[in-house]
């Protein structure tokens, strides 16, 4: 009999105990220790969603593209969010890789950004961001493909830096499966920002002008050195213009209130202005 109590007691303390397998490991706890981590668990859930909705907060629709209909966060945006949370880039460093044709003449330069950032509590993390002279910011100007020597590697350097400055501030922050239902709590919804749609069909009407769209907004933050700000300005003010009654018709400052003529002829003065400060700073340089 008191071999069969002792079991049942063990047999009772077993069923108050959670059972983990760690690796190779059977570890076992208590009941209160269990509990003790669940509520870590939610405590670090809720502080991770706050955490997000303060990043989405500081952001607007100018820094935010719409891509194959998922939200990414510009450059202009992951700038935005360094200093509210702390973050510092620790090192920086590039690859830089050629393509020749094939006669032997160079027709691609790729650069590779190796960038280290860190968070308020010393964590560091790698991330890599790559661009090349072929990209179509780069490379395409209306339906010409320009040569290798009209394009500024310089832009494509900074441009690859940019895109691991991106990918970086994402992870730490943990923007990487935002979604538009959290964007839209903060009233930004997929068809109010540029960017990629293909809900009308790959290489249909929509399609073409949000490609449209995503160059002027690539093209105004160059010329505005990545400040989304003074991008924003810029675009109100080039799309501004006099009415067949020759009043002033206001800009936008979004490319998304652009369509059809109106956002070809905006696209137009983009490119010259963006062919005008090319030219510029290659003679200052």
């Amino acid at each position: 009999m008191e071999n069969e109590k002792d079991q049942s007691q063990d047999e009772l303390e077993v069923k108050s105990e959670a059972i983990m397998l760690t690796g190779r490991e059977l570890i076992i706890q208590s009941d209160s220790e269990r509990i003790a981590l669940e509520t870590q668990a939610e405590q670090r859930l809720k502080l991770a969603r706050r955490l997000i909705q303060l990043a989405l907060g500081t952001t607007n629709s100018g820094d935010w593209l719409n891509i194959n209909g998922k939200p990414y966060l510009q450059a202009s945006g992951a700038k935005k969010l360094l200093k509210p949370f702390g973050l510092s880039v620790t090192d920086v460093h590039f690859e830089t890789e050629g393509r020749t044709a094939g006669k032997g003449g160079l027709e691609e330069v790729r650069y590779t950004c190796f960038l280290s950032i860190s968070d308020p509590q010393g964590n560091i993390l790698e991330q890599v961001g790559s661009a090349s002279s072929s990209d179509p910011i780069f490379a395409i100007r209306g339906d010409k493909q320009l040569p290798l020597s009209e394009i500024d590697l310089g832009d494509v350097r900074k441009k690859s830096y940019t895109n691991a400055l991106n990918r970086a501030v994402k992870s730490l922050i943990g923007l990487d499966g935002i979604t538009w239902d959290d964007l839209s709590e903060f009233g930004l919804k997929a068809d109010s920002v540029s960017g990629y749609s293909h809900k009308a069909g790959i290489g249909g009407n929509v399609d073409k002008e949000n490609k449209y769209r995503k160059e002027i907004t690539d093209i105004l933050l160059y010329l505005c050195n990545d400040d989304e700000a003074e991008a924003q300005k810029k675009l109100i003010e080039i799309t501004k213009f006099k009415g067949k009654d020759d009043k002033q018709v206001p800009g936008v400052n979004s490319t998304a209130n652009l369509r059809g003529r109106r956002l070809e002829v905006v696209l137009g003065k983009a490119r010259d202005l963006y062919i005008a400060e090319k030219n510029l700073r290659a003679e200052e340089k």
